[in-house]
């Protein structure tokens, strides 16, 4: 059913972003955050999340850092009033859609970027990673504000979900490919991207990961590697996708996109193959979203 309601939104939302209209955007926010408020779980985060309330939250009238700690905030807030799990819900997607909605309304046709926002996200990303989606909401409004704006709003981000810190590489992306070496950089940027997954592998793969990360993020890595989840290579759909846009982006060179974009938008699908790798790598690219985003809203 809920999948079924998703297909229905995405599809709305398409015919939707033809038009311009400030307030027809806000009907698609308001009905997407309806959609995303409701009581239906979709995985394995979400009941997670809903026995950690029930558990360490629920009833309790201290602040307690089990989690990120401004997602912590949420959970400590709503337990200190002995509110149902729903309300975690719901304040976690209202703070989400209001920043997906800031970042958006910058752009012309703003409900096709809201449907590259709500369809790149994902089912589960919105609906069960509430803490990732949450921090990549407030990243992408991040990334429309330069120097000390964009430093708090990322920082902000990174408080919600740690794998907002990288982040902070999006201004030196930006700049590497607003250069007259943008291919060349591309290029580069790509090797080192590489060789960054496979040194993470190797590190997370001998057990170093308990030293730097948190408790519940090196528990969480250590099972993903004594389960095998770090191999998802060969072809697929999303590959053959992935490869269709990359080719595409460089081919509208003529366009009036802006080339810092155009070759983010490269990098991002890019490193969305490259991380296939690394089960879990996957997140991170998430955050190089913007420069795709951007570059579809304004072709």
């Amino acid at each position: 059913m809920g999948v079924l309601l998703y297909v229905s939104l995405i599809l709305f939302l398409a015919i939707c972003s033809i038009s311009t209209s400030r307030f027809l955007l806000i009907c698609c926010v308001l009905v997407t955050f309806l959609f995303s408020s409701s009581p239906i779980g979709f995985g394995y985060d979400w009941l997670n999340y809903n026995l950690v309330y029930r558990e360490f939250y629920f009833s309790y009238d201290n602040y307690r850092l089990v989690y990120e700690p401004l997602f912590s905030l949420i959970l400590s807030f709503c337990g200190y009033f002995s509110l149902p799990f729903q309300w975690v819900i719901i304040i976690s997607q209202a703070v989400a859609y209001f920043f997906i909605y800031k970042f958006v309304r910058n752009f012309k046709y703003s409900i096709f970027a809201f449907l590259c926002c709500y369809s790149l996200f994902g089912l589960n990303l919105l609906n069960e990673q509430l803490r990732q989606g949450i921090a990549l909401s407030i990243f992408l409004f991040a990334s429309t504000k330069t120097g000390r704006q964009f430093s708090i709003y990322t920082l902000m981000a990174v408080l919600f979900h740690y794998s907002a810190i990288i982040g902070f590489a999006y201004p030196l992306l930006k700049k590497a490919f607003s250069s007259r070496n943008a291919l060349l950089n591309l290029i580069l940027v790509v090797i080192l991207s590489q060789l960054a997954l496979l040194i993470f592998i190797k590190i997370m793969s001998s057990g170093l990961a308990e030293l730097f990360l948190p408790s519940f993020l090196a528990t969480k890595v250590k099972q993903y590697v004594l389960s095998g989840m770090f191999s998802e290579t060969g072809f697929s759909f999303g590959v053959l996708i992935n490869v269709a846009i990359a080719v595409f982006l460089l081919l509208i060179s003529k366009s009036g996109v802006d080339v810092a974009n155009r070759f983010g938008g490269v990098f991002y699908s890019i490193f969305a193959i490259q991380s296939r790798s690394v089960f879990f790598f996957y997140r991170f690219s998430y955050f190089f979203l913007p420069f795709f985003i951007s570059a579809l809203a304004i072709f």
